[in-house]
């Protein structure tokens, strides 16, 4: 069995609770992701899916539903 990873990313777009829940919805109907948890306010999901998988695909299903998912912002010093 495959082992998962977690990792948090930025999505823009979102303006309402729909909004997450689509976000959230469309990722979970990939077979690779475990989990998926918008947090609206700060604009970020936090997703689970198996280790191995290209985060671009994840990337790219946001994208089809109208909203922009990427790496988040590098922190500043």
């Amino acid at each position: 069995m495959a082992s998962n990873q977690t990792d948090v990313f930025s999505v823009s777009g979102m303006t309402c609770g729909s909004c997450a829940n689509h976000v959230e919805g469309a990722l979970l109907q990939m077979e690779e992701v475990k989990k998926a948890k918008v947090n609206l306010k700060a604009a970020r999901v936090k997703v689970t899916f198996a280790r191995g998988t290209d985060v671009t695909s994840l990337f790219d299903k946001v994208g089809e539903i109208g909203y922009e998912m990427g790496p988040l912002p590098p922190r500043a010093t």
